[in-house]
């Protein structure tokens, strides 16, 4: 499965690497840079599937569905069943920079935080 963030599907559709029955996943558009998804033709010239979601999109059709997810997702991390490796913790004026680092492949998993209070938590 190829999973693709804020990416065209461009740069997948000349590598080959997706293979037969594969599923190609599109999720987010942090950007909001114009997206084309890939045509029924070319999808079954490659006998390959399509796939892509939102969690902006589903917070807003299904807000239970996402509520429920979180706070599983927060008491798994809470309770030390989950480790979450942050690399950097920014404040909000260097999200602009961390984005970028990110848009250029950086291993870089950050967190923003507009207050200052992950720091003072620790």
């Amino acid at each position: 499965m190829h999973a693709m963030v804020d990416e065209s599907i461009a740069i997948l559709a000349g590598s080959g690497d997706l293979a037969p029955f594969g599923r190609l996943v599109t999720y987010s558009n942090i950007s909001r840079e114009p997206e084309t998804a890939p045509t029924p033709e070319w999808l079954r010239a490659r006998c390959v599937s399509h796939v892509g979601l939102s969690t902006g999109a589903l917070a807003a059709l299904a807000p239970d569905v996402v509520r429920a997810s979180l706070e599983e997702s927060v008491a798994l991390v809470a309770a030390g069943a989950v480790h979450v490796e942050v690399t950097a913790v920014l404040p909000l004026e260097e999200a602009p920079q961390g984005y970028k680092d990110f848009d250029k492949g950086a291993a870089k998993k950050f967190v923003l935080d507009p207050h200052g209070l992950i720091g003072k938590a620790a």
